[in-house]
């Protein structure tokens, strides 16, 4: 347990110094697990978005861990980015209507 809050602090670190460190930050969404750690996890990838905006595979990974802890309108709003930014992009498309249509899924 010790090695794994050691590599946390780690990865926390090197964020704090360069939020811009993609290894670093895609370790630490990796090795969280725990719904409270996952809100952590959201705040780092918008951190990291507000400043690395065309990262297409890390908004993704932003929109999967918002719809994780019920934060659908900020997935709604991410989907709605990538589909703003590739109109043609079928995949986008898709997790667009799924976020923003499926009945099962509150509206706000």
């Amino acid at each position: 347990m010790g090695d794994r809050t050691l590599a946390l602090a780690n990865l926390k670190k090197a964020l704090d110094i360069n939020i811009k460190n993609r290894t670093a930050l895609l370790l630490f969404v990796a090795w969280q697990s725990s719904s409270n750690e996952q809100l952590s996890v959201i705040e780092r990838l918008a951190q990291y978005l507000d400043i690395c905006p065309d990262d297409e595979e890390l908004t993704l990974l932003f929109i999967e861990k918002a719809q994780q802890v019920g934060f659908l309108q900020t997935a709604r709003l991410a989907s709605q980015k990538l589909v703003f930014c590739d109109p043609k992009n079928s995949n986008y498309n898709q997790i667009y209507k799924e976020i923003y249509y499926d009945p099962k899924k509150p509206t706000n």
